[in-house]
């Protein structure tokens, strides 16, 4: 989740795709056959009230627990201040 700001989100996730993508291609980790790996364009929802927000950021938060995953804490998460 990313707060609004003055760009674009569609512009925000483009750069976030094609700098994921160059990691993953000077790491050697891209699919040989050039296949796509990442869907056309994003999906975005916008949440305007705080409990929204609240319930996504622990929906994101809770998400690699259904695969059996640890949480992952990120130094550049922040918390989100209502």
């Amino acid at each position: 989740m990313i707060g609004r700001g003055q760009r674009q989100v569609e512009h925000i996730v483009a750069h976030l795709k094609a700098r994921a993508t160059q990691h993953l291609k000077r790491e050697q980790l891209w699919p040989p056959d050039e296949r796509p790996v990442w869907a056309k364009g994003c999906w975005k929802v916008f949440l305007d009230a705080p409990n929204d927000v609240v319930r996504a950021i622990q929906y994101v938060n809770r998400n690699p627990e259904k695969e059996g995953k640890p949480r992952q804490r990120w130094s550049f998460v922040t918390p989100f201040a209502d």
